[in-house]
């Protein structure tokens, strides 16, 4: 029941594919260059496929997948191999964010992501940021604490200890290039790259901690209409329960903004 809502809400409202704009000439002043991300406002539900490459800890692969976002801050990710049902599906209702790794029977699952995620970072980031990097787009985080000028102007935002959230934005579009979450340790939670232009073609993301790293490469993204139900995940009751944010050291080295 629960993958067919998810099959509509990707099929649902998907008009024919309009050619891409052209971008807009280079913002080459940081300040106005936020300022033209933050007063972007936020899409409707989208959706898209994409082609998958995933390094494990103890594998690696290549697979298909689709995911619908719903802003500020739902989103269903699903992972599957060419036949058969998903074997990763990851959830986010706006407070709690699941994985279910169906493989393994295991769960991964932080009942509330959005506030562990904001005390990271002195209510900077929550699961709206997670949302808007799937979309490409700058989560609203207000004044950055720092501006870093260069060819992709970068910017951080810092929280308790030193927890920070970096994030570099292009010139043309005002969208994302990169992201960087780190805890009050310093070490790195979530870290990524996009590309594109109005939409992501490309995402890799690492989560360090988990040894986890994910490249994304999006066909054409679609309008979409999700119901509640979408973004709901109920695991099997006899699947192994995990928390998803675990304090270990980094396996895997994240992408680090450029200097100025």
């Amino acid at each position: 029941m629960i993958r067919a809502a998810f099959a509509l809400a990707l099929l649902a409202g998907c008009p024919a594919r309009v050619p891409p704009e052209e971008l807009p000439p280079p913002t080459l002043d940081p300040a106005q260059l936020l300022d033209r991300a933050a007063a972007e406002p936020a899409p409707g539900p989208s959706a898209a496929a994409f082609g998958l490459s995933l390094v494990l800890p103890d594998n690696r692969v290549s697979a298909q997948g689709a995911l619908v976002v719903s802003p500020p801050d739902r989103f269903r990710i699903e992972v599957r191999g060419p036949i058969g049902p998903p074997q990763v599906v990851i959830v986010s209702d706006g407070k709690t964010l699941t994985t279910w790794l169906a493989g393994k029977n295991l769960v991964l699952r932080e009942d509330d992501a959005d506030g562990a995620l904001a005390a990271y970072t002195g209510g900077k980031a929550g699961l709206e940021s997670l949302a808007s990097l799937l979309l490409g787009r700058l989560p609203p985080l207000g004044a950055p604490e720092l501006i870093r000028r260069a060819a992709t102007p970068g910017y951080r935002w810092s929280g308790p200890g030193e927890s920070h959230v970096d994030v570099e934005l292009d010139p043309r579009t005002a969208h994302l290039v990169a992201l960087t979450l780190a805890d009050e340790a310093g070490a790195a939670l979530l870290s990524a790259t996009v590309t594109g232009g109005r939409w992501p073609e490309t995402l890799e993301a690492v989560l360090p901690q988990q040894g986890i790293r994910a490249t994304l490469d999006f066909d054409a993204w679609k309008p979409a209409a999700p119901t509640d139900a979408t973004f709901v995940l109920v695991p099997p009751a006899d699947a192994e329960v995990r928390p998803l944010l675990r304090r270990e050291s980094p396996s895997i080295a994240p992408p680090t903004m450029q200097g100025p």
